[in-house]
């Protein structure tokens, strides 16, 4: 089954590894839907730089970046990791919780590997779908302390 372009574009960015790299070693039609894809952000980029109108918007998603790296995101952390853990538990058994959260994953780790069995166990449509709602309403910029409940 091909990835969708969905998936191709989290690949291009950096965000999707393994299973997609290795699916692209052995099919051209991915291959070249990826260097399209890739020309595509590189026109748009160029078509659409980002103006001064834009900088709050980006001061407020830097400003989330940073408290996702500096983990002062705890609460949206913790959501996220729980949301996780019901999802693998709920599609694929409670014996596969253990395989994707044990102690020192990261939370970044943690979604790449649930979506892979996601994948792999219920296909790229449905695993697209439950990564979408598991990111669903998280805010990320809240004050260490406070919750997304």
């Amino acid at each position: 089954m091909h990835p969708s372009d969905l998936r191709l574009l989290a690949y291009c960015d950096g965000e999707a590894g393994g299973r997609i790299a290795r699916h692209l070693a052995g099919c051209r039609r991915c291959r070249e839907r990826l260097e399209q894809i890739r020309t595509e952000k590189a026109a748009l980029a160029a078509a659409h730089p980002i103006g001064p109108d834009q900088e709050p918007q980006l001061t407020g998603l830097f400003g989330a970046i940073s408290a996702w790296q500096s983990n002062e995101s705890n609460g949206a952390r913790l959501h996220l990791r729980r949301r996780v853990r019901e999802r693998v538990e709920t599609f694929c058994g409670a014996a596969a919780v253990g395989t994707v959260d044990h102690p020192g994953v990261r939370e970044e780790k943690l979604l790449g590997t649930s979506n892979e069995i996601f994948d792999a166990f219920l296909g790229p449509a449905a695993a697209e779908v439950i990564q979408d709602d598991l990111l669903r309403g998280l805010r990320w910029n809240l004050p260490l302390g406070e919750t997304n409940e």
